[in-house]
């Protein structure tokens, strides 16, 4: 593993930097010249960011070392995490294979090609949707619909409540968005 350095900046919390997408050159700089490094927070302990591959890997094979949980995410002193710890991506060995167990009997070959027909459906009936209205917005219409409705589909969401799952979803992960516009409070109300 590369030998960890602390870095002054860039500031990663900066949501400027995202404005135009991912700011892939400050990405490359961090890989180049310090892919492990320790990153102040403006209003917290900070946190070390990997960035080069070889690294990601020597970490994602020794959680015994570099664990998930509990502080996977940057979080709000004052809020803690709000459950966000116990989801199965946020989870190290045993637990997190415990979950995987469990969630990976609905995603065996046999229960994907049964799903196969009712996937079809929904993209066909999404497709059609989007071609009758005779313009459409690619990303929100169909690249962002089409996971919803299925994996609304896939965990017994009723049809006409998955856009409000959806809603609440991006509340819940898009606190100081300035797009979404989502406060903690609102996070809060959408974790509830």
């Amino acid at each position: 593993m590369s030998t960890a350095a602390t870095a002054s900046g860039p500031d990663l919390f900066d949501l400027g930097l995202f404005v135009d997408g991912p700011p892939h050159d400050v990405f490359r700089r961090l890989r180049a010249e310090s892919p492990v490094c320790f990153l102040p927070e403006p209003d917290g302990p900070g946190y070390w960011g990997v960035f080069g591959y070889a690294d990601v890997v020597e970490v994602s094979r020794h959680p015994q070392t570099f664990g998930s949980h509990p502080n996977t995410m940057i979080k709000d002193p004052d809020d803690g995490d709000q459950g966000a710890g116990e989801i199965m991506l946020n989870q190290d060995p045993p637990r997190h294979t415990q979950l995987r167990k469990l969630v990976n009997k609905g995603f065996t070959p046999r229960q994907i090609n049964a799903l196969e027909p009712r996937v079809r459906e929904i993209v066909a009936r999404i497709l059609d949707d989007a071609a009758a209205r005779g313009s459409f917005d690619l990303v929100t219409d169909v690249a962002v619909e089409v996971p919803l409705q299925v994996i609304a589909e896939l965990v017994g969401v009723p049809e006409d409540e998955r856009h409000e799952v959806f809603a609440w979803t991006e509340r819940m992960m898009s606190i100081d968005d300035p797009e979404v516009g989502g406060s903690i409070e609102d996070a809060r109300a959408a974790i509830g």
